[in-house]
C-alpha cells in the first residue's frame, strides 16, 4: 500500500512539473503565417518602444510579459505591448566560426605589417602581402558576416507574439 502511495506522488508531481513547463515564444506572421517558435535559453536582442535594448537568454512567456535573463544573476520582465523588435541569432552555436576569425586576423596582421615588409623587403615583398591579406580577407569575411547575422521580427510591422 505505501508503495502504490509513493509511486503516486512521483507520478503526479511528475505531471504537475511537466505541465508547469513555460511554452516556447511563438511568433507569427500575418501576411506570409509563418510560425517562428523560439526555444528557452535561445539568445535574442530585445528593442523596446522607448529604444531601450535588452540581451540576454529567454527564460519565459507568462501571459503579457516576457522574462529575460541579461546575466546569471539579473532577469527582465518585459511586457509584450513595449516590444519593438526582437532579433535571434541564425544559427544557435557559433563554435564553428572561430577558425575563420583567427583567419581574419591573420589578414588583419598582414595589412598591419605591409609597411614595414615595404621598408625592409621592397614593394615586391608588400605586394605580395597585400594579396595574401585579400586572401584571407575574402575567406574569412564573408562566412564570419553570415555566422554573426540575426533573425529580425519586428512587432511593429508583420510579427505578434502568440499567447496561447
Amino acid at each position: 500500500m505505501a508503495n502504490k502511495l509513493f509511486l503516486t506522488v512521483i507520478f503526479s508531481m511528475l505531471s504537475l512539473l511537466s505541465i508547469s513547463q513555460n511554452a516556447p515564444l511563438t511568433l507569427i506572421n500575418s501576411n506570409r503565417g509563418k510560425i517562428v517558435k523560439i526555444e528557452k535559453f535561445t539568445h535574442l536582442v530585445i528593442k523596446k518602444n522607448s529604444g531601450d535594448k535588452i540581451r540576454g537568454r529567454f527564460i519565459s512567456l507568462q501571459d503579457s510579459t516576457i522574462t529575460i535573463e541579461e546575466n546569471f544573476d539579473k532577469t527582465s520582465k518585459i511586457t509584450i505591448s513595449e516590444i519593438q523588435l526582437i532579433k535571434k541569432d541564425l544559427f544557435n552555436n557559433r563554435k564553428w566560426l572561430e577558425p575563420f576569425g583567427y583567419i581574419g586576423i591573420g589578414a588583419g596582421l598582414g595589412l598591419i605589417a605591409t609597411p614595414f615588409i615595404w621598408i625592409f623587403e621592397g614593394s615586391k615583398k608588400a605586394w605580395e602581402g597585400l594579396k595574401f591579406a585579400g586572401i584571407l580577407a575574402s575567406v574569412s569575411l564573408p562566412v564570419i558576416l553570415l555566422g554573426t547575422s540575426k533573425n529580425r521580427y519586428n512587432l511593429n510591422n508583420n510579427w505578434r507574439i502568440a499567447i496561447d
